[in-house]
Parts: C-alpha cells; structure tokens; sequence
C-alpha cells in the first residue's frame, strides 16, 4: 500500500511541481513518510496500552487529517 501511496505522490508532484525542485520533495516526502512509520506505531503502542480504544480513534483522526489536507491541495493546484 505505501508502494501505491508513493508512486500516486511522485506523479502528483510531477505534476504540479517544478522540474528543479522535484528530487528535493521527493526527499522531502520520504523522510516525512518514514516519520510517520516510526512514530505512528510508538503512539499506537503506547494508546494500546492505556486504551485500546484511543488507538482506532487516533487511526481514524489521522486518516481523515490526510484526506482533508489532500482536498485542500487538490484544489490549491486546480487554482
């Protein structure tokens, strides 16, 4: 799924990016990607063991902060 993930964001900023700067965001989106990898399991742990409930509540969050922010920057290009 990350595999997927990745390669719709290259052909996005591919897109809306300049030619100059797209080796920088890329590199940029990978260690943000790896950030992500490494803290979201540590939070999910931690919740795990308090509540289990707050785990699929901070999933849920997450993923609906990433659709939110990614219509917002679907529509920032289309402008």
């Amino acid at each position: 799924m990350v595999f997927c993930t990745s390669a719709i964001t290259d052909s996005y900023l591919k897109f809306i990016s300049p030619k100059k700067e797209i080796l920088g965001d890329l590199a940029t989106g990978v260690s943000l990607y790896h950030l992500g990898g490494v803290i979201m399991p540590i939070a999910g742990g931690l919740l795990y063991t308090q509540n289990d409930v707050h785990v699929f509540l901070l999933g849920s969050l997450s993923t609906l902060f990433a659709i939110l922010t990614t219509r917002k920057l679907v529509k920032m290009s289309l402008t």
